[in-house]
């Protein structure tokens, strides 16, 4: 897990933008359904890190072992 906090200059009322890299994630189809299902705790965009992949379509597929979770606002803990 790598996790980095921006804050985002154009949008300062939105608060801080917290940014993770989940790698050899497991449960990518599970996740995939909760998103499609508008489960409310993930309130998160959910990435598939491979660069060539997220260039043709954002977002994660059942087999998904690395993904970037960006948070808007709030704490990182959450």
């Amino acid at each position: 897990l790598t996790m980095q906090t921006h804050s985002f200059e154009l949008f300062p009322d939105r608060g801080l933008i917290h940014i993770f890299l989940f790698s050899e994630v497991k449960n990518s189809s599970e996740l995939r359904k909760r998103l499609l299902s508008h489960d409310t705790e993930l309130s998160y965009a959910f990435i598939n890190a491979r660069i060539n992949e997220a260039l043709r379509r954002f977002g994660i597929s059942d087999d998904s072992t690395n993904i970037i979770v960006v948070k808007v606002g709030g704490e990182a803990n959450e």
